[in-house]
């Protein structure tokens, strides 16, 4: 975990509080909790984008896979990778109108990298959002960390995964079913993985916002240490991570960022 001092610390805090109003009108990212394809594709193709784009490219698939005979929003890991039958990485591209990179500088397509990453999770016996969870669970998250992380321009996008892929306690109104297919995350889960996803995406935004508090340029601000004051400001305070991360990101995007 990056470090911080506590005076950055409270810095952040005292910005926040400042600028993104009562916690208990913040929102929370609606994820894909019965989709795990959907929150590969929003996790890689987000990052160092428009997020229309990213919608434009969601909404793409899901009208291929409509075509397919399939449901988008019920899709696992294998639907996403049946999608590429047939095509390679820079066809599927095509498919979805989309030949962003990773990276300017040595990325490889963002297309090959979601094919790259089911090939990943699928090695894992990764296939649905219900076994990321697990994996939170389980004793080889670091393995799999690893792996994807080695993927070109996929250490920020690992943490955005499973933020969109998270289990929502029953009191969450974004998903009143609490889980994929309806079913109630346990307790323990969500102990878990609160304890073990850092629930930060360090995007642009993100570190923007945090240098600004911080009063650093933002090339200066590792994203690690981004994310890692963002989670201490949510725990110091008794925030919820993802809706902290969430706000600053609709604050910092110039969004709406407080619920009616």
């Amino acid at each position: 975990m990056a470090e911080f001092t506590r005076e950055e610390l409270q810095r952040l805090i005292a910005s926040c509080k400042r600028d993104l109003g009562p916690s208990n009108r913040w929102f929370t990212p609606d994820g894909y909790a019965n989709s795990l394809a959907l929150c590969v594709i929003d996790a890689i193709y987000s990052i160092s984008a428009n997020y229309r784009t990213v919608l434009n490219v969601l909404n793409r698939y899901r009208k291929l896979r409509t075509e397919q005979g399939g449901d988008a929003d019920q899709d696992s890991i294998d639907d996403l990778l049946r999608t590429f039958d047939g095509v390679d990485p820079e066809s599927w591209a095509g498919l979805v109108k989309n030949r962003q990179r990773t990276s300017t500088r040595s990325g490889i397509l963002k297309s090959e990298a979601v094919f790259q990453q089911v090939h990943i999770l699928r090695s894992h016996g990764i296939f649905t959002t219900p076994d990321v969870h697990n994996a939170v669970l389980g004793e080889h998250l670091a393995d799999i960390e690893a792996d994807w992380k080695a993927v070109p321009g996929q250490k920020v996008t690992w943490g955005y995964l499973f933020i969109l892929a998270r289990p929502h306690p029953p009191e969450d109104g974004n998903n009143a079913s609490g889980g994929p297919s309806g079913l109630t995350p346990t307790p323990d889960l969500l102990v878990r993985y609160a304890e073990r996803v850092i629930g930060v995406k360090p995007d642009r935004m993100i570190i923007r916002y945090v240098a600004n508090a911080l009063g650093v340029a933002g090339r200066a601000l590792p994203s690690e240490k981004a994310a890692a004051v963002v989670r201490a400001a949510a725990l110091a305070e008794g925030w919820d991570v993802f809706s902290l991360d969430h706000t600053i990101w609709r604050y910092q995007s110039k969004r709406p960022h407080l619920r009616p």
